[in-house]
């Protein structure tokens, strides 16, 4: 298939799920008991799919959206990188600002111990009480490998503007020369750096051993509008409810309109509907089908 150039795309806003209205059940059965399950039914549209199911590449933290952008724009769609942070999506499938939806496999292939250099960050520092010696860092003046930790450990750098953020750097490089050049390996006791207009104070906290994976990511393309994803979604993560008896009926209007619960045992109705709602590998399926229309399916104890 095509790959379309990876271009920024804006974040992605989780879907909230459906309150428990604690609906008693027929039959004498309740909300009440310790062992009870909850099904409620969630209506859901092509947009509530990919919000659900895809992760947009901008929101991915910079490791992982760097690997990721490499994998697309390359000709096999694959890429590999090594990394002390994570490099796995949160999510199993990525979406472009262009609306093309991947799905994203991230494989480890082989870890290295090596020794870390953590760092405690203190933000927003006074500039005004450094003394007139001091000397602040800029980001982009820093080693290439230095600043690809940071990246790292930030993950977005404008959380550096939230309220109450903190982060804890590790430098961790597998080659003699790499922590040769580095502004932080071996220890400094500390450094100044001014980073997206806040100016931090990075403090030497710990050496540690620490691991380096080697992440490939690989990415197919499987849709090309929100709509064509949600028909791919559906068909990988779906069911349809059919046929239903009358009573079964009665148990998913109840799961529609708010939430339904049944305790152990379970009636033959709602037993029935659990099989329905489950893969041959005892998975609950994420979509139903129901009179025409899809709807999340939220199945707790």
């Amino acid at each position: 298939m095509k790959r379309r150039a990876v271009l920024a795309a804006v974040g992605t806003t989780a879907l909230s799920t459906a309150g428990c209205l604690r609906v008693p059940g027929r039959d004498g059965r309740s909300d009440s008991c310790a062992d009870g399950t909850h099904f409620s039914l969630q209506r859901v549209t092509a947009s509530h799919g990919r919000n659900e199911f895809a992760t947009y590449i901008e929101s991915l933290s910079y490791a992982t959206r760097t690997l990721v952008i490499r994998a697309l724009e390359s000709e096999t769609g694959v890429a590999t990188s090594r990394s002390y942070y994570s490099l796995h999506p949160p999510k199993e499938y990525v979406v472009t600002e262009s609306t093309d939806f991947y799905r994203v496999e991230a494989t480890d292939l082989d870890a290295t111990e090596t020794t870390g250099y953590a760092y405690a960050v203190d933000l927003d520092v006074d500039g005004s009480s450094l003394p007139d010696d001091a000397r602040v860092h800029a980001l982009p003046d820093l080693p290439a490998h230095d600043r690809e930790s940071l990246l790292g450990a930030v993950g977005d750098p404008h959380l550096l503007h939230a309220p109450h953020y903190s982060f804890s750097p590790v430098f961790a490089y597998e080659h003699e020369g790499l922590r040769d050049r580095s502004m932080f390996v071996p220890e400094t006791d500390g450094r100044h750096l001014r980073w997206n207009d806040v100016l931090l104070r990075l403090v030497f906290d710990e050496r540690r051993t620490v691991e380096i994976t080697s992440t490939t990511v690989s990415t197919e393309l499987v849709a090309e509008s929100p709509e064509a994803f949600f028909s791919h979604v559906r068909g990988e993560r779906g069911t349809v409810l059919d046929p239903l008896t009358d009573r079964q009926r009665d148990v998913v209007a109840q799961a529609i309109e708010g939430t339904y619960t049944e305790c152990r045992p379970y009636s033959d109705a709602f037993g029935g509907l659990r099989g329905q709602l489950s893969d041959e590998g005892g998975r609950h399926h994420a979509l139903a089908r129901y009179d025409g229309d899809w709807y999340f399916v939220h199945l707790s104890r």
